[in-house]
């Protein structure tokens, strides 16, 4: 007899397997980028990725060291053109690359453009061609590198090498837990005591003495050491031994492992010729993907794990992104073999069923591939358009072109009723006015259906058109719908048996009679129109312009409010609008009446979008393109990608490059921010080191001088330009947000424009000591018969310079105030010109006064 203990202990066991297939379910797959070698503009082998401090993602290209700051690719080229074979990154944002021949760091030239300066040139004698095949920063901050025949150690520019005393070749070098260790080809794994330059033997390594089994990647995984070979399978080694782990995938088994990394949260990623493996801390395959699931190509020969969380891929031919680290999960529409267009989703014993234009299928994962997809089922009977599932307790109910059918937990199809009563069922709903009930919209109107008993339906006989789409204001007891070409109809239900119909049209306030979309907003029913959005009124019983979704809290307008769904005590919805011929989508969050934009980037160009919330913090969107899934509750306001400098030009002069300011011999690079009077023409060129969607990233930029924004609006312009700029401090504020509506950390940048010469205030002291003289001198001419006549000339010239000294002064308040209309200008200089004569007559008293002054001095 089974005792208890074991019988929850078996429960128990049965649960964690449900929960292990339910949670399977949301395993899809990640959102991937591709660059081709094309659009990078380079060759196509890239053998290892690192990032600055800033957020550029630097690449070991067989051109050079390509580099990426999310809105431009830059290449620095090598000595004599040569390949770059290994790169890495310290935490101050040093990057330090291995080529052939030689190895050093990125520097930047004295106008701010990144340089690669050799560190292999301070070793005598050194010729060579072999490749460093790796690169790693020391924590220390020493620097190390691997041939096959030799190591570099480099400390304070002082480079030590140590030659190689196997017989057999360095075929692989690790960093792990800051110790370093080397592989030696068919011997087994050292570990290198740097300070004595000692090997140490791993002895639990000498079962990989033979060229069939090589060490391309070693971690550490608590008190376990795990080799991954190149072709011998991957290992794990312990107090209780070594033992080779066994999968039933034949991919793994089979594949070439070149590289290996381990990510964040202490997965490994494997690099292999057959995609990418990631793996779990007890080296269960969690993924795999392949070319098939969207890599550019199954080669693999870099991986790099950025601050963000992004997974770049450096490919044998381009580059791939795989962003792990984003809420977004997706099966695609042909992969996952959906059957076309998926207009609806829900969970039945749990199976996650999907509706599509061929169909009803259920999700299928493969334990072996890991490849999920989507059969059919029921396929003898529902053949083609599936629009609607609603499961009960028992059941699955079906809507689609054949009509309405159920599935049972066998999945044994059953049609409830022939299709002449209905015709095609377009929408299911559950009733929250009637405990047991729920509404079928079809071709042939609204029904509603007892769940105990299926065939028992009544039909609201004023409703005979199609009914798409079903909206039930429960506090109100109403059930609201939609008919093509008809209008809208609101049943207002007190019990099955006093059931009043009222249909609305345009004459009830409606922008029209066709393609509208109804909604539930609070205990609103809201209609998204072509001509904006409008709310029943329920006092005056028409339709009105809405005052909470209006044209100006929308972005652009008219916006067709589409569809919406609540999600804790908060509502999503999707706008649809057209611009310069082309289909907008957008997605807003709306909480307190208060609307912000909640862009989701992942399915912002996808048609026919429906999203689904099953209270587990997750949105489920269905549309032409296949399923996403969204984990809502997983995002965060924290981002740590930056706003950098892509380029900046003076008087169209470059200064800066958008280079790495900080170098390996500390010589950092400042961009330069004092300028002369006449180069006050700037064009600033920004990127984000945003990830996510950096094509639609937007920026904004503001040029203050005495508090003055001189531009406010976000746009993808890049640009940001700023001409003739008179003399004083300014502040240059870039700000950004990313494709997911998140605000950057802002870019600031000071900038000081020096005065001319003839403004500073040396200038202005020779000017005062200058008139004085004159002054004098003039004073002492009035006392002279014989100097009158050039006193006269003095006093004119006096007279004359006080005038242009005054025209300097005011021109250019007369420039601001007139907003430079050179009108204004002329009237300035007549205004002068009109002041010139009582200035002259001023000037002669005060002289003559003056001069009777120091007479009655000297006669005193």
């Amino acid at each position: 007899m089974l005792k208890v203990e074991n019988l929850n202990k078996l429960l128990f066991f049965f649960f964690l397997f449900l929960l292990f297939e339910v949670s399977a379910f949301s395993k899809p797959l990640p959102q991937i980028v591709n660059y081709s070698p094309s659009e990078y503009g380079a060759l196509t082998q890239n053998w290892g990725v690192t990032e600055d401090k800033d957020g550029r993602i630097y690449f070991a290209n067989n051109n050079g060291v390509l580099i990426y700051d999310g809105s431009n690719w830059k290449l620095i080229s090598l000595p004599d053109f040569k390949s770059a074979r290994s790169i890495s990154s310290d935490p101050s944002g040093n990057v330090i690359v291995g080529s052939r021949g030689s190895f050093g760091f990125i520097k930047n030239n004295n106008i701010g453009e990144p340089k690669f300066v050799s560190l292999s040139k301070n070793i005598p004698k050194y010729r060579s061609n072999s490749a460093i095949y790796e690169t790693h920063i020391i924590e220390n901050g020493s620097l190390f590198f691997r041939t096959f025949t030799k190591l570099f150690l480099v400390k304070n520019n002082v480079v030590t090498v140590i030659n190689n005393p196997f017989k057999k070749r360095f075929s692989r070098s690790f960093y792990v837990n800051k110790k370093i260790y080397i592989f030696v080809e068919e011997k087994g794994l050292y570990h290198l005591e740097l300070n004595t330059k000692k090997f140490n033997f791993i002895t639990d390594t000498k079962f990989f003495n033979t060229k069939s089994k090589i060490i391309n990647g070693f971690e550490k995984i608590e008190n376990q050491n795990i080799y991954l070979t190149r072709r011998a399978g991957i290992f794990l080694s312990d107090s209780n031994g070594i033992k080779k782990i066994e999968y039933k995938n034949p991919k793994i088994n089979n594949t070439t492992i070149y590289r290996t990394i381990k990510l964040k949260n202490s997965n490994l990623a494997l690099a292999t010729y057959d995609g990418i493996f990631i793996l779990d801390k007890n080296l269960k395959i969690i993924n795999h993907i392949d070319s098939k699931k969207g890599l550019r190509t199954n080669n693999v020969r870099s991986l790099y794990e950025d601050s963000s969380g992004n997974l770049w891929a450096g490919l044998n031919d381009g580059i791939s992104k795989i962003l792990l680290s984003s809420q977004f999960r997706f099966y695609p529409k042909i992969l996952s073999k959906t059957g076309g267009n998926v207009y609806d989703l829900d969970f039945f014993n749990n199976e996650f069923y999907i509706s599509s234009s061929t169909g009803l299928r259920k999700l299928v994962k493969n334990q072996l591939t890991l490849e999920d997809h989507f059969e059919p089922v029921a396929i003898n009977f529902v053949k083609s358009q599936t629009w609607a599932l609603l499961p009960l307790k028992k059941n699955m109910i079906i809507g689609h072109l054949g009509g309405l059918g159920f599935i049972d937990k066998k999945e044994n199809y059953s049609q409830i009723f022939p299709k002449k009563i209905t015709g095609s069922v377009y929408s299911l709903k559950k009733s929250k006015i009637f405990e047991n009930k729920f509404y079928v919209g079809s071709k042939k109107g609204l029904f509603i259906l007892d769940i105990e008993n299926l065939k028992n339906f009544i039909k609201i006989p004023e409703i005979n058109n199609s009914v798409w789409r079903i909206v039930e204001i429960a506090d109100k007891k109403n059930i609201w719908v939609f008919n093509e070409a008809k209008g809208i109809y609101k049943i207002h239900v007190n019990d099955l048996k006093n059931i009043a119909v009222t249909k609305y049209t345009k004459k009830d306030g409606l922008p029209f009679n066709n393609k509208l979309y109804i909604v539930r907003y609070k205990k609103n029913l809201i209609v998204g129109s072509k001509k904006g959005v409008y709310q029943f009124n329920y006092q005056n019983n028409k339709f009105e312009k809405s005052k909470v979704f209006t044209d100006q809290n929308l972005d652009s307008k008219p916006e067709q409010l589409i569809r919406m769904i609540e999600i804790n005590n908060q509502n999503i919805f999707h706008t649809v609008h057209y611009k310069n011929f082309k289909r907008i989508q957008k997605f807003y969050s709306i909480q307190n009446d208060k609307l912000e934009n909640f862009p989701i980037p992942e399915v912002s160009n996808n048609i026919f979008v429906k999203y689904h919330y099953f209270k587990n913090d997750k949105i489920y969107f269905t549309s032409n393109e296949g399923v996403g899934i969204f984990n809502y509750n997983n995002i965060t306001n924290k981002n740590n990608s930056k706003i950098i400098f892509s380029k900046i030009l003076n008087n169209e002069k470059p200064f800066y490059y958008g280079g790495n300011n900080v170098s390996y011999d500390k010589d950092n690079f400042k961009i330069r921010n004092k300028f002369n009077y006449n180069e006050n023409n700037f064009h600033f060129y920004v990127s984000a080191t945003d990830y996510l969607d950096e094509k639609n990233n937007l920026f904004n930029g503001y040029l203050i001088k005495n508090k003055k924004n001189l531009n406010q609006q976000f746009t993808k312009d890049k640009k940001f330009s700023f001409s003739n700029l008179t003399p004083g401090k300014y502040n240059l504020l870039i700000e950004a947000k990313n494709a997911r509506n998140q605000m950057l950390e802002p870019l600031k940048f000071n900038f000081f424009i020096k005065k001319p010469w003839w403004q500073t205030i040396y200038f202005y002291i020779g000017e005062i000591i200058f008139f004085m003289i004159l002054l004098f001198i003039t004073i002492l001419s009035k006392q002279n018969n014989a100097s009158q006549k050039y006193a006269t000339a003095l006093t004119f010239i006096m007279i004359l310079i006080l005038f242009e000294y005054v025209n300097f002064v005011l021109d250019p308040l007369f420039y601001n105030l007139t907003g430079g209309v050179p009108i204004f200008n002329i009237l300035s200089k007549v205004l002068l010109g009109v002041l010139l004569k009582p200035i002259e007559n001023l000037a002669e008293k005060l002289l003559d006064l003056s001069s009777q002054y120091l007479v009655k001095k000297k006669t005193s």
